[in-house]
């Protein structure tokens, strides 16, 4: 299954003073400024995003948007000018200073994680690895078959996130195959060095450069690469037994 870009709602932009209607201004909103759903779709097309629903901000000048991706929702701003998006949340600022306000919930870096792979083992192991492996690179396809390996003996699921390194350009069409059939199948004929399909959804370029844009956050430069449970970094080949005493340890 291909999920959009790992960054949700991507398009901060401040809203200059301009944009925005006279304070003590009382008349219907409504009545010159309109967005339909459709029209909000378009405008926030970028963002692949499904637009839910479009009404007017508690704050004037502004069209509050709900949007859903990757199953989640979120809102959208777009000011009466539609030149601008902003993404957030609204706060009164009397709610604000009364406390009524709480912090956003800490984001699971492990669920951001799960997203443009494909699953080696049970998805309902007590234990996750996530591997940025290169479907070219020689040390990720002898790392495959000790992966393979890995959840077959062990209650462990791997996570495969096809991570094309800029020294393979091949791999990159080979990384949206991947993602596009989403199976272990097409996961074993690329890295076995086998052909693989031309990739053809566009979805997938899109999440092939989510995957590399969250290796690069996380300082991944070589492949293959493992996120392990304890939230380290390891970088290189390593065997099944190798990996199973990583993942244990505390």
């Amino acid at each position: 299954m291909i999920i959009f870009p790992l960054i949700v709602f991507v398009c901060v932009v401040l809203l200059p003073v301009v944009s925005m209607a006279k304070e003590n201004f009382s008349g219907d909103c409504s009545s010159c400024h309109t967005l339909s759903i459709k029209e909000a779709g378009e405008l926030t097309s970028a963002l692949n995003v499904t637009v839910k629903s479009v009404v007017l901000s508690p704050v004037n000048g502004l069209f509050e948007v709900r949007a859903e991706r990757d199953g989640k929702e979120g809102l959208i701003f777009i000011d009466y000018g539609k030149k601008y998006l902003m993404q957030g949340v609204m706060v009164k600022i009397d709610d604000l200073k009364a406390g009524q306000t709480s912090k956003p919930p800490r984001q699971d870096v492990s669920k951001l994680l799960r997203l443009n792979s494909v699953i080696l083992g049970n998805s309902n192991a007590s234990k996750q690895l996530f591997v940025f492996s290169d479907p070219d690179c020689p040390f990720c396809r002898q790392m495959h078959d000790e992966l393979r390996q890995l959840v077959a003996d062990n209650d462990i699921a791997v996570y495969i996130k096809p991570y094309p390194v800029e020294t393979h350009p091949g791999a990159y069409d080979k990384s949206r195959a991947i993602l596009e059939s989403n199976s272990v199948e097409m996961l074993d004929k690329a890295f076995a060095g086998e052909e693989v399909p031309t990739p053809k959804d566009p979805l997938s370029k899109a999440a092939v450069d989510d995957i590399i844009g969250l290796a690069k956050s996380l300082g991944i430069k070589g492949t293959p690469a493992f996120l392990l449970p304890n939230g380290n970094i390891e970088v290189g080949f390593r065997s099944a037994a190798a990996l199973k005493k990583m993942i244990d340890a505390k």
